[in-house]
């Protein structure tokens, strides 16, 4: 043997939870010689094509709603509340949608909104500032 006492490093093959016919872990390969630290990776469940409309069509309706109720909100209308509206197209679209896809739907649009709030109050106070001029667009 032309290698003298070379070994292989050893494979540890490692799944940071229990198999079910649900969630299956993909394994990630250890070389215990290069003292590396690696996580097992999730494959996601495939979510078929059918439940994606479903979720996203859930997902724009119950947006809708909290659209228009927000919108008579600031025009004054005190009877509309986006919260109790829209309770029943929430629950649909938290049914319909994998729990995490909901929670990063809302959460994307949350700072979608926010970034929207503080780009208008900038160019209010923008145009405060220097009436007449157009912002430079920074190119």
């Amino acid at each position: 043997n032309s290698f003298g006492n070379f070994q292989p490093p050893k494979r540890i093959w490692v799944s940071n939870r229990s198999t079910d016919e649900t969630h299956q872990a993909r394994p990630t390969c250890l070389h215990s010689t290069f003292e590396k630290t690696m996580v097992a990776q999730e494959d996601p469940p495939h979510v078929p094509a059918s439940t994606r409309r479903k979720c996203w069509a859930a997902r724009d309706e119950y947006f809708k709603c909290v659209d228009d109720a927000l919108g008579r909100m600031e025009a004054g209308d005190k009877t509309a509340s986006a919260t109790t509206e829209c309770r029943a197209l929430k629950e649909e679209f938290k049914d319909a949608c994998p729990a995490a896809w909901a929670k990063h739907f809302i959460l994307k649009r949350v700072n979608e909104k926010r970034v929207s709030k503080t780009m208008e109050h900038q160019m209010k106070q923008y145009e405060s500032q220097h009436p007449g001029e157009a912002p430079d667009s920074g190119r």
